[in-house]
C-alpha cells in the first residue's frame, strides 16, 4: 500500500526534475497511440465525437459543446485532463471502461505536465532532424583519459594485450593478421 502511494507521490516531482520535461514523441504519444488513437485518431470510420488528438488543429478546435480539448498551458480547461480524472464508474471518463485499458496515474501526471508545458506536437521521428545531446563537461580530462586507459588493465596494472584483427574477409581466402 506504501510503495505505490510513495510512487504516485514522487512521480510528479521526477517529471519536474527531468532536463528535458515531457517530450510529445517520447512521452506523450505512445499514451495517446495506445489509449486514445483507436476512437481520436486519423480514421474517419472509427472516431468519435469528431476529435482528433493525433493533429494538434484537431485537439484545440472547439467541438460542438463548446469544450475545448487540449487549452495550451492550461491543463485545469481541458477536457481531455478532466475526463480522464473522472471516476472510473462515471460514464463519460476516457478511456472508457468498456475498452479495457484504464491510464495509470503515472500516465495522467504525464498528460497533465505536457499540457501545462503547452502541448507542443512534434512530427513522426523519422522526419525530424537529429539532435545532437550536449557534450559532459569534463573537469579535469587527463582524469577521465586515465581512467578510460585503466579499465583495459589487469588486477596487477599490466596493460591489455592487443586484440589481433583481420584485414581481409575469410571467403577470399587471403588470411591476414595484423
Amino acid at each position: 500500500m506504501t510503495r505505490p502511494l510513495l510512487l504516485l507521490l514522487t512521480f510528479p516531482a521526477l517529471l519536474a526534475a527531468a532536463p528535458n520535461g515531457v517530450k510529445y514523441n517520447r512521452d506523450v504519444r505512445p499514451i495517446l497511440s495506445d489509449k486514445c488513437f483507436h476512437c481520436h485518431g486519423s480514421d474517419a470510420t472509427h472516431r468519435k465525437g469528431d476529435l482528433r488528438l493525433d493533429l494538434r488543429e484537431g485537439a484545440m478546435k472547439p467541438a460542438k459543446s463548446g469544450e475545448i480539448a487540449l487549452v495550451s498551458g492550461k491543463p485545469e480547461m481541458s477536457q481531455l485532463i478532466a475526463r480522464v480524472e473522472l471516476p472510473h464508474d462515471d460514464e463519460e471518463v476516457m478511456p472508457p471502461e468498456k475498452s479495457g485499458k484504464p491510464l495509470t496515474a503515472e500516465e495522467k501526471a504525464i498528460l497533465k505536465q505536457w499540457i501545462s508545458e503547452g502541448a507542443e506536437y512534434q512530427g513522426h521521428w523519422a522526419f525530424l532532424k537529429p539532435e545532437r545531446p550536449p557534450v559532459p563537461k569534463i573537469e579535469n580530462p587527463q582524469s577521465a583519459m586515465r581512467s578510460t586507459h585503466s579499465s583495459c588493465r589487469g588486477s596487477k596494472g599490466k596493460a591489455c594485450k592487443p586484440r589481433r584483427r583481420r584485414i581481409a574477409p575469410p571467403c577470399c581466402g587471403v588470411s591476414r593478421w595484423i
